[in-house]
């Protein structure tokens, strides 16, 4: 049986993993960057489902960033620049599912997004050190 915090890290180096390939996706020159936009999401939203698994809870399967993050005391206190949570929540809807008049992603705002989600991952990482995990050398799966 999977114990809590093996399934914490297993969540944080998925998260990682897609954050990595929104960077490179982003890195492409012609490669739509809507996928980076999509991926910027998923990777914090592991992130944070991680950190809930790190607490003992299971995570709710929602999409909603900012519902997610409220269920982890202090994870961005004392952030000087938190992350944009809705701005990454309404990501993964029109990324994935964009309607026919939606602009498309503009380079600078998938950028700040992938950003963003570092911002998360970085948050998740402080979580798990204060609560003693050891998660600082982790590779992406």
């Amino acid at each position: 049986m999977t114990q809590p915090i093996d399934q914490a890290v297993w969540w944080l180096r998925l998260a990682i993993g897609d954050l990595a390939d929104a960077r490179a996706i982003l890195g492409e020159p012609d490669a739509p960057i809507r996928g980076a936009a999509c991926l910027a999401q998923q990777s914090a939203e592991k992130a944070l489902k991680g950190a809930i698994e790190s607490m003992g809870a299971d995570p709710p399967r929602i999409h909603d960033l900012k519902q997610l993050a409220a269920s982890i005391p202090l994870l961005f206190d004392g952030w000087s620049s938190p992350p944009d949570l809705t701005r990454l929540t309404a990501a993964a809807v029109t990324a994935r599912y964009p309607d026919l008049d939606d602009p498309p992603f503009e380079f600078d705002e998938v950028e700040r997004l992938i950003f963003d989600a570092a911002v998360v991952i970085d948050a998740v990482r402080a979580h798990f050190a204060r609560l003693g995990i050891g998660a600082a050398d982790l590779g992406a799966i």
